[in-house]
C-alpha cells in the first residue's frame, strides 16, 4: 500500500488532473498528464479567444466590438491581448486571426 487507500494491486493509473486532455477519472494512481498547446483545444483547434461574440467565428462583430470598448481601461472585454486596456494593439490581433473558424 502507498498510502493512498487504494491496495496496490487494484490501482489504476492515469492522469488526476481534470484540466487535462487525457483526464480520467477513475485514476487511483497519479500518471502522466497531456495538455493542449497554448491557444488550442485538446483536438488541436484554436480556442479563438479573440471570438468576442461567441459567434463560432473570428469576423466584423468581434472587430467593432474593440473599436466599440476602444481607450477602455478597466475590465475591458474586448482585451483580447490581456493587458488591462483595449487598444490598437487589439485590434491588430483580432484582424490577424480576421476569417478563422472555431471549432
Amino acid at each position: 500500500d502507498d498510502g493512498d487507500g487504494v491496495c496496490n494491486q487494484l490501482e489504476v493509473a492515469g492522469c488526476q488532473d481534470d484540466t487535462a486532455c487525457n483526464y480520467d477519472e477513475a485514476a487511483t494512481d497519479p500518471g502522466v498528464c497531456f495538455y493542449p498547446d497554448e491557444g488550442y483545444n485538446c483536438d488541436g483547434s484554436p480556442l479563438c479567444l479573440e471570438d468576442l461574440n461567441a459567434n463560432g467565428a473570428i469576423d466584423v462583430g468581434d472587430v467593432l466590438l474593440v473599436l466599440s470598448e476602444f481607450g477602455c481601461q478597466f475590465d475591458c472585454s474586448a482585451d483580447v491581448t490581456g493587458d488591462g486596456f483595449v487598444v490598437v494593439d487589439d485590434i491588430l490581433v483580432v484582424l490577424a486571426v480576421f476569417g478563422v473558424v472555431c471549432q
